[in-house]
């Protein structure tokens, strides 16, 4: 799509970036627009990963610490980008003291200094539509309000994740962040002018709470098509199965499962398998070991946005992974994994293991190899190793949905209807 003008203000927690998952997404929805034109506050201290030509203004709470102990005014600071990086997150999880640092981080933004400086920093400059990835900090609505009393714009907010439906906790904290953020939500709702979402069954959920139709946005593919990348040699004659991404909300545990179940093949039958699993996380070794099968599965760590194609390229079945626990499902059960149209633009067989409930997983039973509980694990894993012809028609399907779903045609009409302004 040609771009006719006009910066884009994106809002985010995460900045932009080649690898990481809300970074990922937003990247390849703005693919078109010139990059400098694309200018983003976001609310962590990472550094992005991406263009160098783009606009980064870090805001975050350590900002504002900092400018209380030094009584000097520290927000809102200009970054240069590290294209290629390959950072880092750590597993954390989600219980009654992570509320509380919740809620006391909410306390900090209560000092505004950040705003004498976001104000000086939005002087001057003009965006024709301002690009909010909402999440659970009730802060970061904050800073797009105030974005949006002090330009003329249009407003979009786009959720990847349910914080409000799902509950994942029932303390008091968290039932009284829970209703804070819906009470957020739509007072937001009320100065943005179109809403996105990342799945079906997200749109038809905030419908029924907020009775507004929302438009859906899934993360397009910015990967290299496989016919773009040389494989590499393979070392053996195994099958070669890849998992490239989070190991949060228990991925691990269900990785940990098929890794023993791969190991009980591989010493009974004559087709082989080796489970390769990439993450940029940080992971205790305990969870290293259980990832790790002697023979069947290893733990290769963080992987760069260059590397990553020639790792889809080198795969025989590309696994996608959901947990089975109940507070996981209610974590990801209207979310659309990042993954899914990077393994489709890779023309390679997909097999997923999760609840049917969770979109993700509901999405590629349509057309992938789907394991919905863990019971049918072993079985379907013998049945995709063991019969070619099945592999391949699941990969000419895998292929098919890609160029239906993901195709650059695709992406530049939802790139069209952001950046409309009437």
């Amino acid at each position: 799509m040609k771009h006719t003008g006009g910066n884009i203000l994106i809002i985010s927690h995460n900045p932009l970036s080649k690898v990481n998952n809300n970074g990922k997404t937003l990247v390849s929805i703005f693919k078109g627009v010139p990059e400098d034109n694309i200018y983003q506050i976001y609310l962590n201290p990472d550094i992005p990963d991406y263009s160098e030509k783009c606009h980064y203004l870090q805001l975050n709470e350590k900002q504002i610490l900092s400018s209380i102990l030094k009584m000097n005014n520290l927000c809102c600071k200009e970054i240069k980008a590290t294209p290629d990086r390959v950072s880092s997150t750590t597993i954390k999880s989600h219980n009654f003291g992570n509320h509380t640092k919740r809620l006391l981080r909410e306390f900090i933004w209560k000092f505004t200094f950040w705003k004498s400086t976001l104000g000086e920093w939005l002087k001057d400059k003009q965006f024709n539509v301002v690009f909010f990835m909402a999440g659970d900090g009730l802060f970061a609505y904050d800073v797009y309000r105030f974005v949006m009393e002090h330009i003329s714009a249009k407003g979009c907010l786009f959720f990847t994740d349910d914080y409000i439906i799902g509950r994942t906790s029932y303390s008091p904290i968290a039932t009284i962040r829970r209703i804070l953020l819906k009470r957020k939500i739509k007072k937001t709702l009320k100065i943005t002018n179109e809403l996105y979402v990342i799945s079906d069954e997200m749109r038809k959920a905030y419908y029924k709470l907020f009775n507004i139709e929302g438009y859906i946005i899934r993360n397009f593919s910015v990967e290299k098509r496989i016919e773009d990348v040389i494989s590499l040699e393979k070392t053996s004659d195994s099958l070669v199965m890849v998992y490239a991404g989070g190991l949060h909300y228990n991925r691990w545990k269900v990785l940990a499962k098929i890794a023993k179940e791969l190991n009980k093949i591989n010493n009974s039958s004559k087709v082989k398998c080796y489970l390769r699993i990439y993450s940029s996380q940080n992971i205790s070794p305990g969870i290293i070991n259980q990832l790790s099968v002697e023979n069947s599965s290893a733990f290769l760590g963080g992987a760069s946005a260059s590397q990553i194609a020639d790792i889809y390229a080198d795969a025989d079945i590309l696994l996608h992974v959901e947990s089975f626990d109940k507070k996981a499902i209610a974590s990801t059960k209207y979310s659309f994994s990042t993954k899914i149209p990077e393994y489709l633009s890779a023309g390679k067989c997909v097999l997923a293991v999760g609840p049917a409930e969770v979109a993700s997983v509901q999405y590629l039973a349509d057309f992938a190899c789907v394991a919905n509980n863990e019971s049918e694990i072993k079985n379907v894993l013998v049945h995709l190793l063991n019969d070619d012809e099945y592999r391949a028609m699941i990969k000419s399907n895998c292929e098919n949905r890609y160029e239906k779903d993901f195709s650059e045609e695709k992406q530049k009409k939802c790139l069209e209807q952001i950046l409309h302004v009437s």
